[in-house]
């Protein structure tokens, strides 16, 4: 999950989780960038259920909400390509390694989502991601950071 400036392109904020949770996002995610940038002017989410609490708060504090369509190609979503490169495609292989080894069993809930070492590599993959993209040059426009 990440978030980004729209006018700069600049990350925002990022959090990684097994599950789309409505309080995970919100704590990992919305509060600390509200934290260090202020209310949005406007927050533009794709039309999951799991953006709900955070657009309840937007609204709340008079920040405007609106969702569209994840298909609509914005601003964050042309970022999933690399990340994807840089994030999923590099630890997927040995996941499945260890599946295929029976060291895990993807079907067990405890397996599925507390592992913790799996976390703090994927949070750390995207860290290096998501400061890699902050300070790239965009033609045109400088860098985001």
């Amino acid at each position: 999950m990440a978030a980004c400036d729209g006018f700069s392109g600049k990350i925002v904020g990022w959090a990684g989780m097994p599950t789309k949770n409505n309080v995970i996002i919100y704590d990992k995610l919305y509060k600390p960038i509200i934290e260090s940038y202020g209310l949005f002017e406007h927050l533009r989410t794709d039309c999951g259920k799991e953006f709900n609490l955070i657009g309840y708060m937007q609204e709340e504090y008079g920040g405007r909400w609106s969702r569209t369509q994840s298909t609509a190609n914005h601003t964050i979503e042309r970022k999933w390509g690399e990340f994807n490169q840089r994030v999923n495609d590099p630890i997927k292989p040995h996941l499945l390694e260890l599946e295929r080894l029976r060291l895990v069993d993807l079907t067990k809930d405890i397996d599925r989502y507390c592992s913790y070492l799996t976390m703090n590599v994927v949070e750390h993959a995207i860290k290096l991601a998501k400061e890699s993209w902050s300070n790239h040059t965009i033609p045109g426009k400088g860098c985001p950071e």
